[in-house]
């Protein structure tokens, strides 16, 4: 009796085990997914925020796009590390401008397949050169736009719509990656196709639900192939990130004012 009850309760303690090794990935899944989730939803907020300083300083410096990239990035230097105290800021805020810099600079060299990598971005949705041309008047000689011209179709094109985006560097471990490849996966919409008891080792299968064969591709990688085959050149920047260990989330927001100052054509 003694026998079968120790055989009993070793048959237990091996269950328990069996089952901690399925529920404790997902557990940790779980929990650095919600930190990460909630850091992405901060670096979205202060993308907002990053897009009203941008058009902020667009309509006081005549549509400068350099001058407007700047407002932006320094809005954002908070998502990007320490800024907790003055000395964690600076030095958060050196290392995002090299950043900054180098991925302008791979932005320059219109590299095959790479294009709009630069980290922080600012793009001039409205006016555009053509709308300024049509409304400005001859006395400016159609190169700008008097910010207090009352016509009806000038004062329409001084409205600044501008547009920011930021590739989110995620930094939570194991969660950065998975939420990058489901990101990708849903673009792609083959989120449906992976299979497995949860996402740390689900891989890419045919068929959908009960149904579905594994075909034994690790559903992360296929989530990165089928984005460096999409036509929208910010997931292909994403999916070519993930290949080379780094993990971002895009994020664009927009935001339109009045102009305060002339608008220069040669601004846009």
């Amino acid at each position: 009796m003694i026998g079968r009850r120790d055989r009993g309760g070793q048959g237990e303690r091996g269950q328990v085990i069996v089952e901690q090794a399925i529920i404790l990935p997902m557990m940790v899944f779980l929990v650095l997914g919600i930190v990460q989730l909630t850091m992405i939803q901060q670096a979205r907020i202060a993308t907002e925020y990053a897009a009203y300083n941008a058009a902020r300083a667009g309509i006081v410096y005549n549509g400068d796009k350099d001058m407007m990239t700047r407002a932006a990035f320094i809005s954002l230097i908070p998502t990007m590390g320490r800024s907790d105290t003055w000395s964690a800021w600076f030095q958060t805020a050196l290392i995002a401008s090299i950043k900054q810099a180098a991925s302008s600079v791979i932005d320059g060299l219109d590299l095959p397949g790479l294009s709009g990598v630069q980290m922080v971005d600012v793009e001039i949705l409205e006016p555009s050169d053509a709308s300024i041309f049509d409304s400005g008047g001859s006395h400016l000689d159609k190169k700008q736009l008097d910010f207090d011209d009352y016509r009806t179709n000038v004062a329409e094109a001084n409205l600044l719509s501008v547009q920011v985006r930021y590739y989110y560097e995620m930094r939570i471990p194991f969660a950065n990656w998975m939420i990058q490849s489901m990101w990708l996966a849903q673009r792609a919409e083959i989120l449906e196709n992976f299979v497995g008891i949860n996402f740390a080792n689900q891989e890419y299968g045919f068929g959908t639900g009960m149904g579905s064969i594994s075909t034994g591709i690790s559903a992360d990688t296929m989530a990165r192939i089928q984005g460096m085959t999409d036509d929208d050149q910010m997931v292909v920047n994403v999916s070519a990130a993930g290949f080379a260990g780094y993990y971002f989330f895009p994020i664009k927001t927009s935001q339109s004012m009045r102009m305060q100052s002339n608008l220069y054509r040669s601004n846009l």
